[in-house]
């Protein structure tokens, strides 16, 4: 099912750690992109790991992109803490365009009777990465040319008696 450059690909219970599961398939257009996996579950005090796979339905390349969602909270003498959250997603760079389905295998805290989640692939958007390291090489040159302004002046003015 695609929705507005999302594609809703599935949802599950993991209460039996054994069964994998496999999404109906979907379609990515374009050409290389960024696909962004998403998965959420109502995770309290325990986790759930979702071995999750990407595989194109024609050359069944797969594309690994495992998850852990947990949350734990309490409290102790300092007052209450928590960490983790119930919403995790991986990025996979380079995904060509194509029909593809995924493959879930769940595991969960062994306590955990059942656990509902939901997968939600999404295509579209940049790494931040990218952006960090465009911006580094744009403000590279007017780096160099303040620098070279900078030990100019300091020459032009190394031999005067009002050098700053």
């Amino acid at each position: 099912v695609a929705a507005a450059g999302a594609a809703v690909a599935g949802s599950g219970v993991a209460s039996d750690t054994q069964k994998m599961l496999v999404t109906p398939r979907f379609t990515l257009n374009g050409g290389p992109q960024r696909v962004v996996i998403e998965a959420t579950a109502p995770v309290s005090n325990s986790w759930l790991g979702l071995d999750i796979d990407l595989v194109n339905a024609k050359t069944n390349a797969s594309f690994p992109a495992p998850l852990e969602i947990s949350a734990y909270s309490g409290y102790d003498s300092e007052g209450s803490w928590s960490e983790g959250s119930q919403h995790k997603e991986v990025a996979l760079a380079g995904v060509p365009a194509g029909e593809y389905f995924l493959t879930i295998e769940p595991s969960a805290d062994p306590k955990v009777q059942k656990l509902p989640f939901t997968v939600r692939v999404k295509t579209g958007g940049v790494f931040n990465s990218n952006f960090i390291l465009m911006l580094g090489l744009v403000l590279l040159y007017p780096a160099i040319l303040l620098w070279r302004k900078s030990a100019f002046e300091k020459e032009r003015w190394s031999d005067s008696d009002f050098s700053p």
